[in-house]
């Protein structure tokens, strides 16, 4: 076959120049050994459970690639080291820097992830042909794209766009008379509230979405350039603009009108019929002015081409050099985003007398796990809460830390200790003080649970995860309190002794939050 031909004609090129080959496996190994930190998180998440789909999107693409590959027409294809490697060069070099500083500033794992892929095409490109490397780019963007990220995406791209969804709703609510108070993603009005909340980003339609064009991108053999940037950039304004109006008509009808059992029903339709108009328009757009591949796309000039073969091995070894210079600074200058040192000795919180407490020290595992993602405290304890209203018991823990890694979603540690998840929905104790009700139930169903958690810095509390994260980026040093309560029993929302409980952790928190920024 024509490929199988195409591959052996570049395996005998490498094999044929001994030094050459040498240095390409160099570089290869250079390039994996700078990229340790990343290929090590890809591993772990790589055989969690949760990322299953994403597994098995990637494994099928994988195998979509190898097949399109092989059956590929037969193409007479110029000496590949006579071709301009500028990009493929500017890519590996560029996502290089830009992990490192990702690595230093945000430790975002994601973003690092989805650089290494960017900077590993690169690399293919400085020894592919370049006119199946620039054919294969939609591809590579796919495979970056199922990575196993799940929820991370969510958490790191959705809050913005959830605080200016809910910022424009609000705007355009009140411009047809419907008066509310935004707080962080929560919009207040008369008849109830409403929590832009992760499946309102419309992050997961622009993550589907983008698969979608990129797929049909390359289906199509569409040609990557200014055109395909302007109808993909169209596209994800349209999937936005349908998920802004989407959101906008649910609450209006849900919390504004208070016809909540029509906003459930409009829930999944308004977004199923936003998505698949934008992607028919993007369709349509993209057939109509993006230029398909020719066999002249993307080949330097005549005068960017080396003289001859040794000029040609000249600049390869020339753009290799760049690349193993570039690891070797890399490698000196790498500096990972310092976490904090765990304190092994208690918080000496100051607790209100109707609070009786009973230390539960922690197990040898959990403090692993807390000592390595940067958590400066963690206490734990039993308590009785005695009020007016009445005795409630339960468990609770608090974990400070000034990186948002030592912070996590709690729902996910009630899964693990065999509780079901039923309901979870933002509760206002005030205006101020947003935390997020979890209702849980043990697997049989016969017992009921409430817990409750919310993320606490001496000027802010919160109860989105997002809001956190983003917040290690505006003030990074500033110290957070994830504060997670399980109560015995289930409870409403709306309970006046927990609702007492709260209010008063709020105040022990804030207190020593307070106390640690003056010292």
């Amino acid at each position: 076959m024509a490929t199988v031909q195409i591959f052996r004609r570049q395996t005998d090129k490498l094999i044929s120049s001994p030094g050459r080959l040498a240095l390409t496996l160099v570089v290869w190994a250079a390039w994996l050994w700078l990229y340790t930190p990343t290929l090590r998180h890809l591993r772990h998440i790589f055989t969690l459970e949760d990322f299953r789909t994403n597994q098995i999107l990637l494994v099928g693409l994988v195998g979509l690639i190898i097949y399109r590959w092989v059956e590929s027409p037969a193409e007479e294809q110029p000496d590949d080291t006579d071709q301009s490697r500028l990009i493929p060069l500017l890519l590996v070099i560029g996502s290089t820097y830009l992990w490192m500083a990702v690595e230093r500033w945000l430790a975002i794992n994601t973003i690092s992830a989805t650089l290494f892929g960017i900077g590993s095409y690169g690399l293919l490109g400085l020894t592919l042909d370049q006119k199946r490397w620039w054919r294969g780019l939609p591809a590579a963007i796919l495979v970056i794209g199922t990575l196993p990220f799940g929820a991370h995406i969510e958490t790191f791209l959705g809050y913005p766009l959830r605080i200016a969804t809910a910022k424009l709703v609000g705007d355009m609510l009140a411009a047809a008379g419907f008066a509310s108070i935004g707080v962080d993603t929560i919009l207040i009005f008369e008849n109830g509230i409403s929590k832009v909340d992760l499946p309102c980003s419309g992050v997961q339609s622009l993550w589907t979405g983008s698969l979608f064009f990129l797929t049909a991108s390359w289906l199509e053999d569409k040609k990557i350039g200014f055109r395909w940037l302007i109808v993909f950039t169209l596209f994800a304004i349209m999937l936005i603009v349908a998920n802004t109006m989407r959101v906008a008509i649910l609450v209006t009808v849900g919390e504004a009108l208070g016809w909540h059992l029509l906003a459930e029903m409009l829930h999944v339709p308004l977004g199923v019929l936003g998505f698949i108009g934008a992607c028919v328009a993007a369709l349509y757009l993209m057939r109509r002015f993006v230029r398909t591949n020719t066999n002249n796309d993307h080949v330097s000039a005549s005068s960017d081409l080396p003289a001859d073969k040794k000029s040609a091995i000249n600049k390869t070894t020339f753009n290799f050099g760049l690349v193993l210079l570039t690891i070797c600074v890399s490698a000196l200058l790498y500096v990972a985003k310092p976490i904090s040192v765990f304190a092994d000795n208690p918080t000496s919180f100051t607790f209100a007398d109707q609070l009786t407490l009973t230390e539960i020290p922690l197990t040898p595992d959990i403090k692993a796990w807390l000592t390595r993602d940067g958590a400066e405290s963690a206490d734990r304890y039993r308590f009785e809460w005695h009020s007016e209203h009445g005795t409630r018991t339960g468990s609770m823990i608090l974990i400070s830390s000034r990186s948002w890694r030592a912070h996590h979603q709690p729902e996910r540690c009630f899964e693990v200790y065999g509780l079901d998840v039923q309901d979870n929905g933002t509760h206002l104790v005030n205006h101020s003080m947003p935390i997020r009700q979890v209702d849980l139930a043990d697997p049989a169903g016969e017992v009921d649970y409430t817990a409750a958690y919310w993320f606490q810095s001496a000027d802010t509390i919160t109860d989105d995860y997002g809001s956190r994260m983003w917040s290690d980026l505006s003030a990074p040093n500033t110290r957070w309190m994830l504060v997670t309560v399980l109560f015995d029993e289930g409870y409403p929302a709306d309970d006046p002794a927990i609702q007492e409980f709260y209010l008063e952790m709020n105040k022990t928190v804030a207190l020593d939050l307070n106390s640690a920024t003056t010292e």
